[in-house]
């Protein structure tokens, strides 16, 4: 049976209190209760060595820290990297949900996330060219460039295309809605509705918007990242890379695609109900960890 276990939640109030103080205070907690302990984050300090624990990592900060736009923010991910390292030498059971994860934290399985089936399925599709960006004006997900992007390769050739920045911020333009407060119900059904999802992030350890979108219906245009070529696949399996000069051009012409289109919508769902097939296997980790036909497990 798996229990989630909410008393350090108060800690998320502050970066300092997730990172330092939560991992020590689970050294004196009475942990008794649990056969193994599941962590996804902030357990560089727990030391506890009765309690079998597995450790999954959903990317690097390595890669967030080179892929930083500002110093303070890449000092801080360049921290958190130092101790995901002290954390990966700590865990026997090490567990990532990409390529770039395993290769840095040496993990004996991948086992990649899943999404909610439910929220993430096909709608009607806007009846004008509609392209759908989640992310920051700034930093990885380069909403500029996105804008950009747009304005100089896709609005030219598609003159009704609409682009809907789900976003922080977006410039005022007659073909840029900017929608910077949806709930997730919302932002399923914008992804759904809309033809492409445009995503030209400079890194994503899994690349869960991939998946949403594809089991939403909706084809994927991103520019290459390593959680890009996980989802994605090799070839154009799933979705389409380009680099950055021909991002744009390949959205105008996925546009003017309708075949195109449907036939990634179709891909794309069996690829996404494969990846709803990897639940079990964390259960199966958990486990293996403690040796035992029943086990529960604490998520830090």
């Amino acid at each position: 049976m798996y229990h989630h276990d909410s008393r350090l939640g108060v800690l998320n109030r502050s970066v300092l209190a997730r990172n330092l103080l939560g991992p020590l205070l689970l050294n004196v907690m009475n942990l008794g209760a649990y056969d193994v302990i599941h962590f996804n984050g902030d357990d560089a300090f727990f030391l506890g060595r009765n309690l079998p624990a597995v450790r999954t990592y959903h990317g690097t900060a390595l890669h967030e820290a080179l892929s930083a736009t500002t110093l303070k923010r890449r000092a801080y991910m360049q921290g958190c990297y130092r101790l995901e390292r002290l954390s990966a030498r700590l865990r026997s059971c090490r567990v990532a949900v990409g390529s770039d994860a395993q290769q840095a934290f040496d993990t004996q399985h991948i086992i990649g996330n899943i999404v909610e089936a439910e929220r993430f399925v096909p709608h009607a599709k806007f009846d004008h060219p509609a392209i759908c960006f989640i992310g920051l004006w700034e930093g990885r997900k380069r909403g500029r460039f996105m804008v950009e992007t747009f304005l100089r390769d896709v609005l030219p050739a598609h003159p009704d295309a609409i682009l809907y920045m789900i976003a922080d911020q977006a410039p005022a333009h007659p073909a840029i809605r900017h929608l910077p407060t949806l709930d997730d119900d919302a932002l399923a059904l914008y992804l759904a509705r809309c033809w492409l999802f445009a995503c030209p992030s400079r890194y994503e350890g899994f690349g869960i918007p991939y998946v949403e979108a594809m089991a939403a219906g909706t084809m994927v245009i991103a520019t290459p990242n390593t959680g890009a070529h996980d989802q994605l696949g090799p070839n154009d399996a799933f979705g389409q890379i380009r680099n950055d000069a021909a991002f744009g051009p390949a959205i105008a012409a996925a546009l003017s695609n309708t075949a195109l289109r449907a036939d990634y919508a179709v891909h794309g769902a069996l690829w996404e109900f494969l990846q709803r097939c990897t639940l079990r296997e964390h259960e199966v980790l958990g486990i293996e960890a403690v040796g035992a036909d029943r086990a529960v497990a604490f998520e830090g």
